[in-house]
């Protein structure tokens, strides 16, 4: 059987079924067997017939002891006669029994060589799907890969971006703090264009001068338009007087006021250094003033 389905496999437009011959040959062995043990039977009954013959023997006219003898050789004869019948029938038997054992194996033939063919069929099929699969993973490796290469440029792409991103929030972050500082710094120009800030030099400070002399103070921080507000809260003389003095594109403006004992005076300014003048024009005793002096801008 394996050397059977080996030839069809390795030839299967042209395999040829080995078992049936074989078979066929025991079978044929078998009954020439079995006309050969006749055929022997057949020598052995002619051949005693022609010594009785040759003889010139009749049974009327024989010796008793040759009878005898002959009379013994027929019935050896006639046993192996027999013995030959009885092996004839038993391979009679034998004969069937092959015969159908034949018949059995020649159906398993015929169904295991309908089995070899649907499977080379399948076979056949399957062998298409497995190229039509191959070739679907051949094209889907190279569809990976193309979006392999894609996914890597992508990357860089969004890592490059992350940079611009990170740089641009710096920038941005920069930028905020620049626009918060220009707000602050508007807010603070809004509110000296408007003279909405002051600053507070002198509060409520006491000085005193000898006669005919006076106390100043110089402030050079003066970086803005604006003016000067100086009051005298108390003085012990009526010849009080007040004076602002500053220098502008080369020009110097002195402003004067006398308040009296009481009085508060508003003096314009221009960015410079400003010197305040507190005095007294008494002639012979010197006087105290309490002074309070704001810059306003």
């Amino acid at each position: 059987m394996n050397e059977c389905s080996g030839t069809y496999m390795s030839e299967p437009k042209h395999g040829r079924k080995l078992t049936v011959p074989i078979l066929a040959v025991a079978l044929v062995i078998a009954i020439a067997s079995t006309g050969f043990m006749y055929y022997q039977y057949q020598d052995l009954t002619n051949g005693l017939g022609k010594a009785v013959t040759d003889l010139g023997l009749k049974p009327s006219n024989t010796p008793a002891g040759q009878i005898s003898t002959l009379a013994d050789e027929i019935q050896a004869k006639r046993s192996q006669v027999a013995s030959l019948t009885g092996t004839v029938d038993r391979l009679t038997g034998q004969v069937s029994d092959l015969t159908k054992q034949v018949n059995n194996l020649t159906q398993q033939i015929t169904s295991l060589q309908a089995s070899l063919d649907a499977a080379a069929k399948q076979h056949q099929a399957d062998l298409a799907t497995i190229s039509s699969l191959q070739d679907q993973i051949s094209t889907l490796q190279a569809e990976k890969a193309l979006l392999q290469n894609q996914i890597t440029y992508l990357n860089q792409q969004i890592s490059s971006l992350n940079s611009q991103i990170s740089s641009l929030n710096s920038q941005i972050d920069s930028l905020k703090s620049q626009v918060t500082s220009l707000q602050t710094q508007v807010a603070n120009y809004k509110n000296i264009v408007q003279l909405g800030v002051s600053k507070t030099y002198i509060d409520h400070e006491t000085i005193s001068q000898p006669a005919y002399w006076y106390t100043y103070w110089t402030f050079n921080d003066v970086q803005y338009a604006g003016y000067f507000q100086v009051t005298i809260h108390t003085s012990t003389t009526t010849t009080t007087y007040i004076q602002v003095v500053y220098t502008y594109g080369g020009v110097t403006w002195a402003f004067e006021y006398d308040p009296g004992v009481q009085g508060s005076v508003i003096f314009p300014v221009l960015p410079g250094s400003v010197e305040v003048r507190v005095g007294n024009r008494n002639l012979i005793s010197g006087a105290t003033e309490t002074v309070s002096i704001i810059y306003v801008y």
